[in-house]
């Protein structure tokens, strides 16, 4: 409930209230064009592109830090912290003064942690709760989902406000709402991050070094200690999947509005209606990532199919060039069912982290998705200006096809090993939650401690066993606590 409200009043202030008001302070100042024509819209262009880009950067800062302490002192204080910068952003923005102020007030609300933010600590409270199979790509998908829903109604919905009130009010509603959603997280929102008693605190260097802007990135370059991470060279090739994943999407959007505008002459209903088809191709592909036949297929198999699914709408995209609408359709809606690829690569780095690291794990995904925003326009710009020519934009989507069959070759090249979870952390031998294994491994400690009866030993290890059915490997815990007492491991009844 608190993703969906936060995912509704947060995707529509991105993209429809924050623009419009900015438009509108733009035709305010003296010897502005009117409002809804061509030269007001490039008049306000720089103000729009600036507030999309530089919010980014304080986010990406501080992203370590606030993954840190969501990994240390828990998930619900940073997703609480970054839901109330998200109201303060829409409050400061509806009582600024000029276009400046907006700038300069709704960049500096990035230090709270942007949306992408709250997406990766949302997916990191799903990981708390599930095992690293299935069950949690689809919880991932499912959280996806939400995003897409709210990227499919919540305009609509926010727009029609902002038609009957004004962009203004509009601003303010939505920060009151936000506001709201925050007291009922505080309050209602229940801790996923597992408990650790005998927990050390952080030293002062681990904190020197989550305050690194380049730590998220680092993640996946640099290995963690063994502790934290099951196959640094997995986490790597996920890494390099993402790069291959993220940046030939937001490729394939940027050309998107001016491919359609050139070789089909659409305008702005055109496009909104293609955006509404696309976003309900996106939420059904995520929905059915999270259906149990599409959880008994292994990451790799999935990958390959997303990227190849992909990767022929981009291919379909290229050649609908000349007035090919139905392929142009076509490729939107291949495309379009292929984005479960990004709750797949989280899911697939989130496997091999232990749960101490999930939220600095996924803030890295979210890092990387953020650049790959930056950059990919950029080069995509780059080789439209190099082209110049007719079909330079069929060159391009060409180019977006050519990444995402190096994505699906790089998965189908991995070789399949066993997952090696980490060692530290309550997560590290597969226990769904905190509670069953704490389940498992009270009477072993006991047992361990000698403070059970000799005659009831073997009857509390059958029982911890017992409890310990649906966890993936009770036996490693019964090992490791038998070996750390000498004793009671030489007992044969305790053995058994």
């Amino acid at each position: 409930f608190f993703i969906g409200a936060v995912f509704f009043c947060a995707i529509p202030f991105q993209m429809i209230l924050l623009p419009a008001y900015i438009l509108a302070l733009s035709c305010a100042e003296p010897g502005s064009p009117p409002c809804g024509t061509e030269e007001a819209i490039d008049g306000a262009a720089f103000w729009l592109a600036a507030a999309k880009s530089f919010v980014n950067i304080p986010a990406l800062i501080t992203l370590p830090l606030l993954t840190f302490i969501a990994d240390y002192a828990g998930r619900k204080p940073v997703m609480c912290l970054s839901v109330l910068g998200m109201a303060l952003d829409a409050f400061a923005c509806a009582c600024a003064p000029s276009l400046r102020w907006v700038l300069v007030l709704h960049t500096a609300s990035g230090c709270f942690g942007s949306v992408w933010i709250f997406l990766a600590l949302c997916c990191a409270c799903r990981a708390d709760e599930t095992q690293a199979d299935g069950s949690r790509t689809g919880a991932f998908a499912m959280v996806e989902a939400v995003l897409m829903g709210a990227v499919l109604l919540g305009p609509v919905s926010v727009g029609r406000l902002s038609a009957a009130v004004g962009e203004q009010e509009a601003l303010i509603a939505l920060g009151c709402t936000l506001l709201a959603i925050t007291a009922g997280m505080a309050v209602a929102l229940r801790e996923t991050l597992p408990k650790r008693p005998g927990r050390a605190r952080p030293s002062l260097a681990a904190w020197a070094v989550a305050a690194n802007p380049f730590a998220a990135l680092a993640f996946v370059c640099v290995p963690p200690p063994a502790s934290v991470l099951g196959s640094p060279r997995e986490v790597r090739r996920v890494g390099v999947l993402m790069a291959c994943n993220w940046g030939a999407m937001r490729g394939s959007e940027y050309l998107l509005v001016p491919f359609a505008s050139e070789q089909f002459g659409w305008g702005p209903a055109a496009l909104g209606t293609l955006s509404s088809a696309s976003a309900a191709a996106m939420v059904t592909g995520n929905a059915l990532l999270a259906t149990p036949p599409a959880r008994r297929l292994s990451p790799r198999a999935l990958c390959v199919a997303g990227a190849g699914i992909s990767a022929l709408g981009c291919a379909l995209y290229a050649v609908s060039g000349a007035g090919h609408e139905a392929l142009f359709w076509a490729g939107a809606m291949c495309y379009s069912s292929g984005t479960f690829l990004s709750p797949l690569l989280r899911s697939m780095l989130s496997a091999e982290v232990s749960a101490d690291a999930q939220a600095r794990a996924l803030g890295c995904a979210a890092a990387v998705e953020s650049l790959c925003a930056v950059v990919s326009p950029l080069v995509f710009g780059a080789l439209l200006q190099q082209l110049q020519k007719r079909h330079a934009d069929a060159y391009a989507y060409a180019l977006a096809a050519l990444l995402f069959c190096a994505m699906a070759f790089l998965a189908m090249c991995a070789t399949a090993q066993p997952h090696r979870a980490p060692r530290a952390g309550p997560d590290t031998s597969g226990f769904a939650d905190a509670t069953r294994a704490a389940a498992l491994a009270e009477p072993l400690l006991d047992v361990a401690a000698g403070s059970i009866d000799e005659e009831a030993r073997p009857a509390a290890v059958t029982a911890a066993a017992a409890r310990g059915a649906a966890v993936e490997s009770p036996a490693r815990l019964q090992s490791e606590v038998l070996a750390a007492a000498p004793a009671q491991a030489a007992d044969p009844r305790a053995e058994t």
